[in-house]
C-alpha cells in the first residue's frame, strides 16, 4: 500500500493538470489543439527516455530508490508549474516552464511505476504478473479519476498556479514513507542472460502501444470535445474511464491470470471499439461520461494481460528492465498520438481522434493474435 500511494500521489497531480491544461493552454496561452497535443505528449515523451534508466535502477539499486528518485522529479515539475505560472511573463517563456513541468512529471512517472511493479513482482511472484501490473495500474486511474474533478476545482479557486503548489507538496509527503519501507532487489543478472529481454517485450509492448490510442484519446481530447460541444464539466469524460477501468480491475483484475492473453484481448479491446465510437457520436454529456465509462471498463485488462505476457518469458532478476521496456513502448506511442491526433483533431475535427484510436486499438489485437516465435 505505501508504494502504491506513491503511485497514487503522482498521478493525481497528472489527473488534475490534465483536466487544467486543455484550457491553460487554449485559453490562457492562445494555443489550439495540436499544441495541447504536443504540450501533453511530451510528458509520454520524457517517460520513454528514462524507462530504460528505471528499469536499471529498480533492478540494481532497489525500486525503494526508484520510487524516492520519480517523487522527487514530480516535486520539481510543480516547481516549473509555477514558474509557468508566473503573472505577467512572456506566453512564449510560459509555454517554456509548461513543457518542463511535463517533462519532469513524465520522467517521475516512469520512475514510480517501474518502482511499483517491480516491488510487486518481488512480493506476489510472476505467477500473479497481471494482478501486480493492474493494482498499480488501479492506483494509477483511480489518482486519475480522484484529479479531474480535483483540478477542475483547484483551477477555479487559485488558477493554474493552484496546481503547481499541489504538484510542488503532494509527492514529497510520501517521500518519509517510502523511507520506512523495507527494500527489495534481486541477483544481478549477467549481461548475456539480459540481452535478449527486448526479444521478448517488443511484440506485446506493440500491442500496448497501439491500444494505448484510447487513453490518449480520453486524456488529451475529451476535455477539447466538451469544450467544442459546450458541455459542462469537460473533466467528466476522463474520470468516467477511469471509473470504468478502476471497477473492472477490482471485480476481475485477475482475469488475464486466469483466461489467457489474448481470450482477455477479444473482450476487451470490443467494448473499447463501442466505447470510442459512442463518445465520437454522443450528443450530450451524459451519454459522452457513459460512453467513457464503457471504453475504460474494456481498456482495464488490456495493459496487465500485455504486461503478463511481457515478463513470462524473462528471468525474475530482469523484471524491472522487462517492464520498463514494455513500458516504453506505450510511452513512445502516448507521446507521438499526442502529436498526430492533435493534427488529427485540428484539420479533420475532434470526433475522428476516437475513431482513429478505436482502429488503433483493434491493431492490437491483430498484433497479438500473430503466434509467438520461440
Amino acid at each position: 500500500m505505501p508504494v502504491l500511494l506513491s503511485v497514487g500521489a503522482v498521478f493525481l497531480v497528472t489527473g488534475a493538470m490534465l483536466a487544467a491544461l486543455p484550457m491553460h493552454v487554449r485559453l490562457t496561452l492562445g494555443y489550439g489543439a495540436d499544441m495541447v497535443g504536443a504540450i501533453a505528449g511530451a510528458q509520454f515523451v520524457a517517460g520513454l527516455a528514462c524507462r530504460v534508466w528505471s528499469g536499471r535502477v529498480a533492478d540494481r539499486a532497489g525500486p525503494r530508490r526508484a520510487s524516492l528518485i520519480g517523487l522527487t522529479l514530480a516535486s520539481a515539475s510543480g516547481l516549473a508549474c509555477l514558474g509557468s505560472a508566473l503573472p505577467g511573463l512572456p506566453v512564449g517563456l510560459a509555454l517554456g516552464w509548461l513543457f518542463l513541468s511535463r517533462v519532469l512529471l513524465g520522467a517521475a512517472e516512469s520512475f514510480v511505476i517501474t518502482a511499483s511493479q517491480s516491488w510487486g513482482l518481488v512480493l506476489a511472484g510472476r505467477l500473479r504478473a497481471a494482478a501486480v501490473i493492474g493494482w498499480t495500474g488501479t492506483a494509477i486511474y483511480v489518482a486519475l479519476s480522484a484529479g479531474g474533478p480535483v483540478g477542475g476545482w483547484i483551477n477555479q479557486q487559485a488558477g493554474f498556479a493552484g496546481l503547481g503548489w499541489l504538484t510542488l507538496i503532494l509527492p514529497a509527503t510520501l517521500v518519509p514513507l517510502i523511507l520506512r519501507q523495507p527494500d527489495a532487489r534481486h541477483a544481478q543478472l549477467p549481461l548475456a542472460e539480459a540481452a535478449p529481454i527486448l526479444r521478448h517485450v517488443l511484440r506485446p509492448g506493440l500491442a500496448a502501444g497501439l491500444a494505448g490510442f484510447a487513453y490518449a484519446a480520453i486524456a488529451f481530447f475529451a476535455g477539447l470535445l466538451a469544450l467544442d460541444r459546450d458541455w459542462p464539466l469537460a473533466w467528466m469524460p476522463l474520470s468516467a474511464f477511469a471509473l470504468g477501468l478502476i471497477g473492472v480491475r477490482l471485480i476481475g483484475g485477475d482475469l488475464p491470470d486466469r483466461l489467457g492473453v489474448l481470450a482477455t484481448l477479444r473482450l476487451s479491446v470490443l467494448v473499447v471499439v463501442a466505447g470510442l465510437g459512442g463518445l465520437a457520436l454522443a450528443p450530450g454529456p451524459g451519454l459522452a461520461a457513459l460512453c467513457a465509462l464503457l471504453a475504460g471498463a474494456g481498456y482495464a485488462l488490456i495493459y496487465p494481460a500485455l504486461g503478463r505476457e511481457a515478463v513470462s518469458h524473462v528471468p525474475l532478476q530482469a523484471s524491472g528492465r522487462a517492464i520498463a521496456w514494455f513500458s516504453a513502448c506505450l510511452d513512445l506511442t502516448l507521446g507521438l498520438a499526442g502529436v498526430m491526433l492533435g493534427l488529427i483533431a485540428r484539420h479533420v475535427g475532434i470526433a475522428a481522434v476516437f475513431w482513429i484510436a478505436a482502429l488503433a486499438c483493434v491493431g492490437a489485437l491483430a498484433v497479438m493474435s500473430v503466434p509467438r516465435r520461440t
